[in-house]
């Protein structure tokens, strides 16, 4: 299996790790990211949040209040561009009646995948979060997906297209 193409010397420096479900990466992982909150310190449940995912064959954004979806926009291939990605973030605030200064925090895809993609997502969230005031976070999306599985679940691999005959491949034991 291929390693991401991001690593801790990609276009953003680690600061702290987001929550992950309870489970921790097994070693041989990299992640690269960014937050502005403090280690293992979780975001409040009460809070708007602009998620950005441009690593992925087909991008999304999408709006989240008090961790409920409230609105998400699909953008196919074509429109996983700079170009596209911040009038989509524009109409989805507006579907959403909320202002760019409403957003409390914006999570975005911190890979593996694109490495395009993520340059892409991970600028445009620091640039909206530097521009309205608010928090940013990475998400790891192989952490994203463990996290989802039932509590029974110990161990367990994710499995992503890496397209080019390559895959991406996480192995994630749940925390004790």
């Amino acid at each position: 299996p291929s390693e991401s193409r991001t690593d801790d010397k990609g276009p953003c420096q680690r600061v702290a790790k987001p929550s992950n479900g309870g489970f921790h990466e097994l070693p041989g992982a990299r992640v690269a990211g960014i937050s502005s909150r403090p280690h293992g310190e979780r975001a409040p449940r009460s809070m708007r949040v602009l998620a950005i995912e441009t690593v992925g064959t087909t991008g999304s954004v999408a709006a989240l209040d008090r961790g409920r979806l409230i609105l998400e926009r699909v953008l196919e291939t074509p429109q996983r561009s700079a170009q596209s990605l911040a009038p989509a973030i524009a109409a989805l605030l507006s579907d959403a009646a909320w202002r760019p200064t409403d957003v409390q925090l914006v999570a975005v895809a911190s890979g593996p995948g694109s490495f395009t993609g993520l340059r892409i997502g991970v600028t445009t969230a620091k640039t909206f979060a530097y521009a309205s005031g608010c928090e940013v976070i990475d998400v790891h999306t192989l952490q994203a997906i463990a996290s989802r599985v039932g509590d029974d679940v110990k161990q367990l691999s994710v499995v992503l297209d890496a397209q080019r005959g390559e895959l991406f491949v996480g192995q994630f034991a749940r925390d004790a």
